[in-house]
């Protein structure tokens, strides 16, 4: 038998002139915006002066405070990380090493592990868009467990 025909090609986006966000306008702020706000300032506070990007408090509190989907709301928590990385090298920049005489910054580092961050952020974008919103949000749950595991046991120890 012949193959089947291939499906027809998905209509184009609208032009972002038509475009219309899915979420709630940002103006005017509500309560609800300002306590999810000052709690990503909190979360991001944490996130900095603990040393980690973030992601395990910003994706939780932008799904069950602002009601994001789980498809925008690790995009989003990677748009709030960027904006404390880009602030913490700011304020990092020309410090010196306490020990040494060299940069706090360690850029060898930085560069060695860039590209297998930017490889893992496109894997993930990628299967952020293939696998269907329920195991997103199961592979989310299982991941932010393990983490919230390790670094309460991290913490016990000291």
């Amino acid at each position: 038998p012949p193959p089947p025909p291939p499906p027809p090609p998905a209509p184009p986006p609208p032009p972002l002139s038509e475009a219309k966000c899915a979420h709630k306008s940002l103006l005017p702020l509500d309560l609800h915006d300002t306590v999810g706000f000052s709690l990503t300032i909190v979360a991001s506070a944490l996130a900095s002066g603990s040393g980690i990007g973030g992601g395990g408090l910003l994706i939780p509190l932008l799904i069950l405070v602002f009601g994001f989907p789980e498809r925008r709301a690790t995009p989003l928590s990677n748009v709030v990380i960027l904006g404390g990385a880009v602030a913490n090298l700011g304020f990092n920049l020309c410090k010196p090493h306490p020990s040494r005489r060299k940069p706090l910054i360690a850029f060898e580092v930085a560069l060695m592990m860039e590209p297998m961050t930017m490889l893992g952020a496109l894997v993930g974008t990628t299967l952020n868009k293939i696998f269907p919103s329920w195991l997103t949000t199961l592979m989310l749950v299982l991941l932010l467990s393990f983490t919230a595991r390790r670094t309460w046991a991290k913490g016990r120890e000291r």
